[in-house]
């Protein structure tokens, strides 16, 4: 589940012209369990099972083995409007 939803995460951000950069917060899991254990290494250091499909999703997006296809046609800015200053 987690490697899919990185996998997902991963193909959106490449798939956005302004997009620079990818953080994965965290990492490595934190010491205590009743925190953040979202990382791809488990606290001690130790890979998870999902690291080596995270690995290839980030390897895809760089070389370009993702196609982003078409962006949707449509009129919605779904909360964002961009806004022309003239000076």
């Amino acid at each position: 589940m987690q490697a899919a939803y990185y996998d997902e995460a991963l193909k959106l951000a490449a798939c956005q012209p302004t997009v620079r950069g990818f953080l994965i917060f965290h990492v490595t899991d934190e010491t205590d369990y009743n925190r953040w254990q979202s990382g791809v290494y488990y606290a001690d250091g130790t890979p998870k099972s999902t690291r080596a499909a995270v690995k290839a999703s980030i390897n895809a997006v760089r070389t370009g083995a993702y196609e982003c296809g078409e962006p949707p046609v449509t009129d919605e800015t779904f909360g964002w409007v961009m806004i022309a200053h003239s000076h």
